[in-house]
């Protein structure tokens, strides 16, 4: 079960990915894009990082997609693009997202067999067996990367404060 929601995660992705880089209406590109994100963090929860996908969709997903879409509609950007053009695109990305498919899938098959496997990871034989959790990234970034996160944390203070600095003068 849990390959074949993988495999149609990671078509989804393919799928939106090319969407992303063949519609020429930048609101429609903006959706899928939602789309590949989403798909991306389902693949996180595949793998267990629950946290990375939760933050996947909240920052990639929600408000990154809300500022480019702010931003189209603050520019006004028109996708002006006949339709026989459409279905170029259309016609193109579905034939590329399959191609790129079935090229995985093909790949997984065949190499499956001779690539040597290595010995699942068990709670005995694992190094960190709750990664992606909370506890463990709270673990690692405010334990043994503590300094370089309050110091990146700064960085991140000044930079907002130069951009209110910068957009004030303006007015």
């Amino acid at each position: 079960m849990g390959s074949i929601l993988f495999y149609v995660a990671a078509a989804l992705v393919l799928i939106g990915a090319t969407l992303v880089l063949t519609t020429p209406n930048p609101l429609r590109a903006a959706v899928a894009l939602i789309l590949s994100l989403g798909s991306l963090s389902v693949i996180y929860l595949l793998l267990r990082a629950e946290f990375v996908a939760v933050m996947q969709l909240l920052v990639y997903a929600g408000a990154i997609i809300v500022l480019f879409v702010f931003v189209i509609m603050l520019l006004n950007i028109q996708g002006q693009i006949e339709a026989s053009s459409k279905r170029i695109a259309l016609t193109t990305t579905l034939i590329l997202s399959f191609v790129l498919f079935f090229a995985c899938v093909l790949s997984h098959l065949f190499l499956a067999n001779q690539l040597p496997m290595a010995e699942a990871p068990t709670l005995k034989n694992s190094v960190v067996f709750n990664f992606g959790s909370v506890e463990s990234l709270a673990g690692v970034v405010l334990g043994h990367y503590a300094i370089p996160f309050e110091m990146l944390s700064i960085l991140l203070l000044v930079a907002v404060l130069g951009a209110v600095a910068i957009a004030k003068k303006r007015l």
